[in-house]
């Protein structure tokens, strides 16, 4: 009986360390969002894009916003909405719009993204 007891109290500390390592990833990833949206903002008026791609940008900019503000009034969030505003970003990033060391930079932020 005691075994069990302590079998179950290890089961719920592993449980909880790995529910913990796991939400602190996402706010990580959060965080990094956040950093590349930014960027991508402030890179962009020494960029050469055209009008649609400045408000594709915009549009996605403002998506990702809208979803981190909807996020800490508590209501739900499409992941998978964001992580394609992220992509479709970057598409216009690699458009060679971008001056090199933007985007260079930029680059490896969004690699660094891919990559979680």
């Amino acid at each position: 009986m005691k075994n069990q007891f302590l079998r179950g109290a290890l089961l719920l500390c592993l449980l909880s360390g790995s529910i913990s390592l796991h939400a602190q990833r996402q706010r990580g990833q959060g965080q990094a969002v956040r950093q590349l949206v930014q960027d991508v903002q402030s890179a962009m008026p020494r960029a050469t894009l055209s009008d649609d791609q400045k408000a594709k940008l915009q549009g996605d900019i403002d998506g990702v916003n809208a979803a981190f503000q909807a996020r800490q009034q508590g209501q739900p969030v499409d992941r998978e909405k964001i992580s394609a505003m992220v992509e479709d970003m970057h598409q216009v990033v690699d458009g060679g719009a971008f001056k090199e060391d933007d985007q260079q930079k930029l680059d490896k932020e969004f690699n660094a993204l891919s990559s979680h």
